[in-house]
């Protein structure tokens, strides 16, 4: 009797706990679907898949892989009831949002659904394909064909390489693969060939479609999946000259060996220059295959001891000769000093900030210039060491929460070669505003969306009056240390990163955000609608 009690007694026991067991997973749910060509609809196998959502206790986010069968088809089981992002990756094909690199979908279960029809659409990788040719129309082998990207960063925008390809024996080029965006075409010989010995005649580097200027380039728009033909160039014979000169110490008056001298358009697009050489041991360089034009040469000379690096830079006109005795004079750079001090009566640990110059010079001189960071002192004081002849903007961080540091206008510095700059007073205010919100989709919570607040029109060439954030998992987030002022704030699902920076970028949204104007202290409670990628 005792034993068929004690055997009823575990079949209740294992019964409850059984029960314990899979009262959470009813609750569980699924989320299955097929990835597809978005231009033909037929299912992609193979493809990486990933869907990334809430943790089953806590916070944070868990992912989990799967790959697409032979028919598109893929599942996730076992999943925390709330919203996912299911992304893919195949090869050969790219997304269809401004995210980059993956196609981002997002989709929210509740306890014990099962979502079976969820479909994820992938373009085929962009091509841009076209023919160099001469003035003749003669192809040309072996010229080098660039796609350029405009990028934006906090010191202002650069053209960076997105793909190259070398023409062949008939001028054709084929550039892939290519994300979908706003590409600029660049044509050069990596050592541009006269026309003949002794012709000062030269193919010089020439942006889509015609032009040896990157500020009159005309931007090719790339559409997801497709193949851009046909974009041909001619690269024409110019007169171009040749610039002779020397590296001297500004000091001594002697020659500087091996330095390294750039040379870039006094104005226009930032971006690698064509125009380069090394001194050798006497300091003598020589620019070739330069066109008419104002320029900048900078020439930068590394110490590998103590003494630092010297720098210098020279202003040089191209008209009609060639140019000879060009000196540049380089030095070692100069101190910019001065002092933080705190607005009031409130007492901050200042020897926590770090203070940094970025240049704010155009062109490819100012990717030669990189200047120590300052650290500030507990009585606020900070000085840069060896800072080269150049402008620059200063700025500190991080800035002490509820604090932004106080200017009427941009932070600017100009530096003089052999001219300290001393004595900057420079003042944080507790003045900072604050805003706070939630972002929705749908009535529901968007996680993971970009919040950007973008400053008034007059603003927008300062970086400090950005603040950017990404929501949590409830679509909440902060925004500290604003600067007082009248702002636009958006909720985007996908962004391409610093693309708030970019004007055509933002001129697609005009309007879409919501106007703001915050004042000394103002702690702002907002809710927001998030902006679809699609």
């Amino acid at each position: 009797m005792k034993k068929v009690l004690l055997a009823a007694c575990l079949i209740v026991l294992i019964s409850l706990g059984s029960g314990a067991q899979n009262a959470p997973d009813q609750a569980m749910c699924s989320i299955s679907g097929t990835v597809v060509d978005a231009r033909t609809s037929e299912p992609l196998g193979g493809a990486s898949v990933t869907s990334r959502g809430p943790m089953g206790s806590g916070s944070g986010w868990k992912s989990t892989s799967a790959t697409s069968d032979a028919d598109g088809r893929f599942t996730f089981t076992g999943l925390t009831p709330g919203r996912y992002m299911i992304t893919a990756t195949h090869a050969g094909y790219i997304n269809q949002g401004p995210g980059g690199g993956l196609h981002n979908r997002t989709v929210v279960v509740g306890p014990g659904q099962n979502v079976d029809d969820f479909t994820v659409t992938l373009n085929p990788q962009s091509v841009i394909t076209g023919h160099i040719t001469d003035a003749e129309s003669k192809p040309l082998a072996g010229v080098t064909v660039q796609v350029l990207k405009r990028r934006y960063q906090p010191g202002g925008a650069e053209l960076s390489e997105e793909g190259a390809a070398d023409t062949n024996k008939a001028g054709e080029y084929r550039i892939a693969p290519l994300q979908p965006g706003k590409y600029y075409l660049r044509a050069m010989f990596s050592e541009p060939p006269p026309s003949k010995p002794g012709s000062n005649l030269t193919y010089v580097p020439t942006y889509y479609p015609g032009t040896p200027d990157a500020a009159s380039a005309v931007p090719l728009l790339v559409v997801p999946g497709a193949e851009l033909a046909g974009m041909d160039l001619t690269l024409k014979l110019q007169h171009t000259f040749i610039i002779k000169g020397r590296t001297v110490d500004a000091l001594s008056k002697l020659p500087v060996g091996e330095s390294e001298v750039t040379l870039a358009p006094a104005e226009g697009s930032a971006g690698a220059s064509p125009y380069h050489a090394t001194a050798d041991a006497k300091g003598n360089f020589e620019l070739r295959g330069v066109p008419t034009g104002d320029y900048v040469a900078m020439a930068q000379k590394v110490s590998d001891s103590d003494s630092g690096s010297k720098s210098g830079r020279a202003s040089i006109t191209v008209q009609d000769a060639n140019l000879t005795g060009v000196d540049i004079l380089i030095a070692k750079g100069v101190e910019v000093s001065g002092r933080l001090r705190v607005e009031g009566k409130t007492s901050l640990n200042l020897s926590q900030m770090t203070g940094t110059l970025d240049s704010t010079d155009s062109g490819a001189t100012d990717s030669a210039i990189d200047v120590d960071n300052a650290t500030v002192k507990p009585d606020g004081s900070f000085a840069f060491h060896d800072v080269p002849e150049g402008n620059y903007r200063i700025s500190f961080s991080p800035i002490p929460q509820g604090f932004f540091l106080k200017a009427d206008g941009e932070l600017t510095i100009t530096v003089t070669r052999g001219q300290p700059v001393r004595g900057l007073d420079l003042v944080l205010s507790s003045g900072a505003a604050r805003m706070e919100g939630t972002v929705v989709n749908d009535d529901q919570p968007a996680p993971g969306a970009a919040i950007v607040l973008i400053p008034s029109a007059g603003r927008r060439g300062q970086p400090r009056y950005y603040k950017h954030a990404v929501t949590d998992r409830q679509g909440r987030f902060s925004l500290q240390g604003i600067i007082p002022g009248d702002y636009q704030v958006f909720a985007f699902e996908e962004m391409q990163r610093n693309a708030f920076m970019d004007p055509d970028f933002l001129a697609e949204y005009e309007g879409h955000g919501k106007e703001v104007t915050l004042t000394e202290g103002d702690d702002l409670k907002v809710q927001l609608d998030v902006i679809s990628s699609e």
